[in-house]
């Protein structure tokens, strides 16, 4: 490619962060085009991306609490049984009586929690990779570009979790509109349809860092010294 592609003057931004240094009241739309961007066109968004962390870890933030609300909400239900059935009630009281009305919002808590912690650390071991595959090809890849790369595509986290909640969906359906002998072998598919759905998800995030990044593997910063024609 010709060497001004590389150079800063050629990015003048993603949506988001031309939002995040302009108005901020076009924020919301910003973040609808970023995200749906990041999702189905990652490399076209950060072939324009300014290599600066303006904004990129907010926009990272939002859509990992985004998704892990969504991911807490379909699934407190599921962890409860578990939750109580593991409960040392040889030591300690049941959480009813030891905690009170107060419980149950302590447990959907927790839920989050798990949820949060685990969506930030497969974004970290998704940079880390990123920076591995980075070296060994000789892209100029740093923290910084990482970190826009990730945040832009971090939709893909949303998408995790409504596909885990849409799988299961999709698949009842499938089996009510199936001859019972058939159905009965979906059963299996079926138990672990929400865990393949966020398993997707959290595939399309990694393609959509991927071709994000490749589109700006050799770009520059602002404040690059341009070389001489």
């Amino acid at each position: 490619m010709p060497l001004a592609a590389s150079l800063p003057s050629t990015r003048p931004g993603t949506a988001w962060q031309r939002a995040w240094n302009g108005r901020l009241a076009g924020l919301p739309l910003a973040w609808l085009v970023a995200t749906l961007r990041g999702l189905f066109t990652p490399g076209s968004q950060l072939r324009r991306a300014s290599i600066v962390p303006d904004g990129s870890r907010t926009l990272l933030t939002i859509n990992q609490w985004i998704a892990a609300s969504l991911l807490t909400f379909q699934s407190a239900s599921a962890f409860y049984a578990p939750f109580i059935s593991l409960w040392p009630v040889a030591v300690l009281p049941s959480p009813a009586v030891l905690l009170g009305p107060t419980w149950r919002p302590i447990f959907i808590a927790l839920v989050f929690l798990m949820w949060i912690a685990l969506i930030m650390v497969l974004t970290r071991i998704e940079r880390v990779g990123i920076h591995f595959y980075s070296r060994r090809r000789s892209w100029r890849i740093d923290s910084v570009l990482s970190l826009v790369g990730t945040a832009h595509a971090s939709g893909a986290w949303i998408a995790a979790a409504i596909s885990s909640r849409l799988f299961p969906i999709a698949l009842e359906s499938l089996a009510n509109a199936l001859p019972g002998a058939i159905a009965v072998h979906l059963a299996a598919v079926r138990l672990i349809a929400g865990p393949l759905g966020f398993i997707v998800g959290m595939i399309w995030f990694e393609m959509a860092t991927y071709f994000g990044l490749r589109a700006c593997r050799f770009g520059n910063p602002p404040g690059v010294r341009t070389p001489d024609a």
